[in-house]
């Protein structure tokens, strides 16, 4: 068994959320990877950038990322030789 079940989620719901990346995760391993935060913008967004010019935008509101988010940072990370 993979531990009590919250009532109104599903088995599957309960595996993605096992699975489920925290934005404070992503930032700081960004933060490890040598990214610096962009400060200064009136969005909850955060922004981090690295001094090659490699620029990567976190929600500020979401606590956790989709796949789909993922993939998208994941991606140019990638090509720059970095991973998360």
């Amino acid at each position: 068994d993979g531990g009590p079940q919250v009532l109104g989620r599903s088995p599957e719901l309960e595996a993605v959320m096992a699975n489920a990346v925290t934005v404070v995760e992503v930032e700081r391993r960004l933060l490890e990877l040598g990214f610096i935060e962009d400060r200064g913008r009136k969005t909850s967004h955060r922004q981090f950038r690295t001094r090659g010019g490699l620029k990567v935008t976190l929600s500020g509101k979401a606590l956790e990322l989709s796949k789909k988010h993922l993939g998208m940072l994941r991606r140019p990370l990638a090509s720059a030789g970095l991973a998360l």
